[in-house]
């Protein structure tokens, strides 16, 4: 039977070294797996948000375009009631010159004489 040799034998104390370095060992490589799956959550997160943002800017958009023609198309409205509302300007001199001739008319008409 071969015995290990006692002088070359691990002795209890640099095996139960070895178990504590090992278990080390494990523990840095399972924390830096969960440093990885944490990290690759995070990213999934800012992808998500970043998602979310650009679809709520697109909504904002769309509504701001809608917003934009139901207000210049009540203002179109209201500016050509306004204009209804408003009646005659102030006339020009053409219309001037034809009241001018309207008015002569008349008189002559209810003086008997010529315009």
């Amino acid at each position: 039977m071969n015995r290990p040799d006692p002088e070359t034998a691990p002795t209890p104390a640099e095996t139960a070294l070895d178990e504590v370095l090992a278990a080390e060992r494990q523990a840095r490589e399972a924390v830096a797996e969960c440093r990885r799956r944490g990290e690759a959550i995070r990213d999934l997160g800012r992808a998500r948000a970043q998602h979310i943002r650009a679809r709520g800017e697109e909504r904002i958009a769309a509504l701001h375009a809608r917003s934009d023609a139901t207000v210049g198309h009540t203002v179109a409205a209201l500016a050509e009631e306004a204009r209804s509302l408003a009646g005659p300007g102030e006339p020009d001199d053409a219309q001037l010159a034809r009241l001018d001739l309207a008015v002569a008319a008349l008189a002559a008409e209810l003086t008997g004489g010529s315009p």
